[in-house]
């Protein structure tokens, strides 16, 4: 084997076991603390022969964590995501937030994996065409969405139920163009003779509206 083939067999190795970005689909997710198993959805080449390389573990999901907020996406066995692989090790970073000894020298590899963002594929339905503009966050079975306008306006869109407090909000509320329609139409029959001072008034030719059974406040 010439030196020049020898060279290019050895790199073309090395660069076999480096890995950057790769899809893969979720197995398992552990939403408490943040973790998936995954397979990666590329096969390896082991001694000529297509092989398909094992289930990843205990793999972090990169979310938003800023301090004590956060935003938890819902991942589900079967998602297709995107798995990046870190460039030194991130044993000590996940176990105590500290930074990695340097004893520690693999670079790019298949244990230092984080999923980085959900794939959409061509199976998929596509998103809707409209609110391309705005911040979309959406149910795609039921169709509820939250729509952050451009404009500034906040739009909740919903066929169920609507609940603003804890999930045991109960109290319905009374919709505004409802309420305004029966005050401005609200009226007690005047009787002459009635005496203002005695308490009692007539009763309203009209009764209030029934409070909402799609929004529950407490």
């Amino acid at each position: 084997m010439k030196v020049n083939e020898l060279i290019e067999k050895l790199v073309d190795q090395e660069l076999n076991e480096l890995h950057v970005a790769l899809p893969a689909k979720i197995e398992e997710y552990d939403p408490e603390k943040m973790r998936v198993k995954v397979t990666l959805l590329a096969k390896k080449e082991l001694e000529g022969e297509e092989v398909t390389i094992p289930p990843i573990v205990e793999v972090p999901i990169a979310h938003f964590n800023a301090g004590s907020f956060v935003i938890r996406p819902p991942y589900s066995k079967g998602d297709v995501v995107q798995v990046l692989f870190n460039e030194r090790a991130l044993d000590k970073l996940i176990i105590t937030g500290d930074p990695e000894s340097v004893e520690y020298t693999r670079t790019h590899s298949l244990d230092d994996a984080v999923v980085i963002s959900g794939l959409k594929t061509e199976q998929e339905a596509n998103l809707p065409s409209s609110n391309t503009e705005d911040f979309l966050i959406m149910n795609q079975d039921t169709n509820e969405k939250v729509i952050m306008k451009k404009a500034g306006n906040i739009i909740l869109e919903t066929t169920n139920l609507l609940k603003l407090g804890s999930d045991g909000a109960s109290e319905g509320v009374l919709l505004g163009d409802v309420v305004k329609a029966y005050l401005d139409g609200h009226t007690h029959p005047y009787t002459w003779g009635h005496d203002p001072g005695s308490g009692n008034t007539g009763s309203p030719n009209q009764s209030c509206p029934d409070p909402s059974s799609k929004v529950k406040v407490e």
